[in-house]
């Protein structure tokens, strides 16, 4: 997956040339953090599957309603955890875990259209096939004194047609996403 880094292209940034796909591979690419409340510690994605990712991680709640409010009814496709280095002045050599929880979600569109009217993907199963799919990573990193975290994440936004084009390397860029605290 390369990204377009031309300033001068009429391209999306977004658009990836790599291995004759010649498409647009995601929508947006959102990193966000959220310091409040104060008790934010990592039971707050633990609990992620079970209360909702959406509601976990505070995307329903920010400003602007920056992401789709469907994202708050989107089903929960997977879920796992990822141990990643961070620095660490607390462990000898310096360096310890960070543990990331990682999330597929997709909601389907509101309305689906019959085969008969067009739609090709209807096969008459009673639902619809999702149309959005958002690729989460989150971790709260903690101060060095474990008292206040902040919960940091990594939203990757694409449709069916960007999803089909490139999701394993999608899911590698989600992959990537790594804090470091401040030296």
């Amino acid at each position: 997956l390369k990204w377009n880094q031309d300033t001068t292209s009429q391209q999306p940034l977004y658009y990836d040339s790599s291995e004759g796909k010649n498409g647009v591979s995601c929508n947006r690419i959102s990193v966000y953090s959220v310091s409040s409340p104060k008790n934010l510690d990592m039971s707050t994605l633990e609990k992620a599957s079970r209360v909702g990712v959406a509601k976990s991680l505070f995307m329903d709640q920010l400003p602007n309603k920056y992401f789709d409010q469907g994202v708050s009814k989107a089903d929960l496709i997977s879920g796992r955890t990822v141990r990643k280095p961070i620095k660490s002045s607390e462990v000898e050599g310096g360096v310890d875990e960070q543990v990331y929880y990682e999330f597929d979600l997709a909601f389907a569109p509101l309305e689906c259209p019959d085969y008969n009217e067009g739609n090709k993907e209807n096969l008459g199963l009673g639902f619809c096939p999702y149309d959005k799919i958002f690729l989460v990573s989150a971790t709260v990193l903690n101060d060095e004194k474990g008292k206040s975290g902040t919960l940091m994440c990594c939203v990757i936004e694409c449709d069916k047609a960007e999803w089909k084009m490139g999701n394993s390397d999608i899911k590698r860029v989600r992959s990537s996403f790594a804090v470091d605290r401040g030296v």
